[in-house]
């Protein structure tokens, strides 16, 4: 993750929208934790951003988001993105690896480039500014989670892999 980044673009949001909140869900300790809560400080960003440590229930938490983000540098398949989509959230995240293989900027979602943190916050100010564009997003990402990533769905691709496995 790149949450150094993350933090510089959501000063550059904060600046434009002072209402703006971020929260950041995950076990928080060590040097990571005290790097992370002293760049917030230095980015006057302390009233903005809240570390809300290990989440059990990230269903529950993410129905009551406006904006999902994964800022990466690098990520694999993106468990967290496809359950922030079928919570009905949307997403910006990094086109870092495997968010790619999920979203389709512009329809479900949005990718920037990773490392970019002006782009990132251009795309969160871009979906903060318009509420019916994160609705609509939001309905196309859970449509994408239940057409490619359901349960069944995959199931039912593997099935057809084993039987028709391609050339060899």
């Amino acid at each position: 993750k790149d949450y150094p980044g993350l933090l510089d673009a959501f000063a550059q949001v904060v600046a434009r929208q002072p209402d703006a909140r971020l929260v950041i869900a995950g076990e928080g300790k060590g040097r990571l934790a005290a790097e992370l809560e002293a760049r917030r400080a230095r980015l006057n960003l302390g009233r903005h951003v809240h570390f809300l440590g290990f989440c059990d229930d990230p269903g529950e938490y993410l129905r009551n988001l406006d904006i999902f983000v994964l800022g990466s540098a690098t990520e694999g398949f993106s468990i967290a993105t496809i359950q922030a989509m079928a919570a009905g959230v949307p997403v910006v995240a990094t086109s870092c690896g495997g968010p790619q293989e999920i979203i389709s900027t512009g329809d479900d979602g949005m990718l920037v480039p990773p490392g970019a943190p002006d782009q990132l916050a251009a795309a969160l100010l871009q979906l903060i500014a318009a509420p019916e564009e994160r609705q609509r997003m939001a309905r196309a990402a859970k449509i994408t989670v239940k057409s490619r990533f359901d349960v069944q769905t995959m199931v039912d691709a593997y099935q057809a892999l084993y039987r028709h496995p391609g050339p060899k």
